[in-house]
């Protein structure tokens, strides 16, 4: 799937309450494009400085897509995962979630197999989408 305006942007978000998701990223054998640590100050992505800390530890990193189709990235994303099931499990059972994010341009639209849905299931994957003008 090529990243045209049409194409989903998609990206895997790890959020919880107080680890450190930097070395759970490192350990799931993945690169964050975004994240911060609980108890941080709180910033803008340019980096201005805002009221308060961060309450929660945050992870989002972007998923390839290249030609595929959107529902084999994901099903290639659950398998990468599927080995580390123990990792994301948890996560989830101390307090943590994790998601794929989904972005989509108004008026798009995507299929998403019954065996991937399954499979982010087995995972304790939440499926988001959202989507702008």
């Amino acid at each position: 799937m090529t990243n045209t305006n049409d194409s989903p942007l998609v990206s895997l978000r790890i959020m919880h309450p107080s680890a450190d998701l930097l070395s759970v990223t490192r350990d799931l054998g993945f690169i964050a494009h975004t994240s911060w640590k609980a108890g941080e100050p709180r910033s803008t992505p340019k980096g201005r400085s805002l009221s308060g800390h961060r309450e929660s530890s945050y992870v989002a990193i972007k998923v390839e897509q290249g030609d595929s189709s959107f529902d084999d990235v994901l099903m290639h994303l659950c398998d990468g995962l599927s080995a580390d099931r123990e990792i994301l499990k948890n996560i989830t059972e101390t307090g943590g979630s994790i998601a794929i994010y989904v972005t989509l341009s108004c008026g798009s639209g995507l299929s998403v197999s019954p065996t991937v849905l399954s499979e982010l299931g087995e995972l304790g994957i939440t499926l988001e989408i959202d989507s702008y003008h």
